[in-house]
Order: structure tokens, then sequence, then C-alpha cells
């Protein structure tokens, strides 16, 4: 939960513990390839104040394997949301612009692009977006 493992399931416990946190809006302008986002933070952790890290990863849908051995040999297995390229970039600021170049292909019917933003080297995310990928006509 919020990055973390939780156990609480299996203590009994059916809910957890929220504390109400504002995470701030991370908006992203993806065109052609050229990606632009900016994360406007909430409250931020005591240490990693004005520091952000942007994760964005490329996805692909629908992609074919052929099995060639065990007990699907012989079968072709279809996978969604296949990484195909991953990106990190920090910022002071919130301020990203990156040319990502084109969207890799490994036949997959469709694409997906995801994005997260975390403090410094904190792995939890604060904010995700994230959208299909229509391509360039």
């Amino acid at each position: 939960m919020n990055g973390q493992e939780w156990r609480g399931w299996l203590q009994g416990q059916r809910r957890w513990q929220v504390a109400p946190v504002m995470a701030g809006a991370l908006a992203l302008d993806y065109q052609s390839g050229r990606l632009e986002a900016r994360y406007s933070a909430g409250v931020a952790k005591v240490g990693n104040v004005g520091k952000s890290t942007l994760h964005l990863a490329r996805l692909g849908m629908a992609l074919e394997a052929e099995v060639g051995a065990g007990e699907n040999r012989g079968r072709s297995l279809s996978h969604d949301f296949v990484v195909l390229d991953y990106h990190r970039l920090e910022s002071v600021g919130g301020d990203w612009a990156l040319d990502l170049g084109v969207m890799p292909d490994q036949g997959q019917s469709r694409s997906v692009l995801v994005a997260w933003v975390s403090q410094g080297s904190d792995l939890q995310p604060l904010q995700i977006a994230g959208g299909y990928i229509e391509p360039d006509l």
C-alpha cells in the first residue's frame, strides 16, 4: 500500500489507516515522441523538498510469444503491459522535457505511456498518470 508492503490482511485487518495527503498534480503532454511533464507538489516529505524524480515507461499491448518448451510448448501467448523502455529523470522544481524518439515497435497492437513522480531517491509514487499513445498519422 502506498509503495510499501502491507500484511494487515493476514492479521485480520480489513481496512488500513490512510493519512490525508495532498499528492500534487502531474500533467503530461506527449506528441510525436516529445514529452513535457510538469509536477506541482502537494505536501512534501521532510529531507527531499524540491527534489522530484520522474519515471517513464512505454508499454506494449497484445505482444505475442511462441512457447518453445514446457507445458505450453507450441502455443502462442499474448502479453499486455510489457515494458518496452524506461527513463528516469531528476528535477528540482518538477519540470521535465525529453525527446523519447519513436515508439519501440515489438509488434504490439497498442502502446501505453505511464509516468509517475517520486521524491528524491524514495521510490514511493506521489502521483501517477498514463494513457494510450495514439500513432502519429
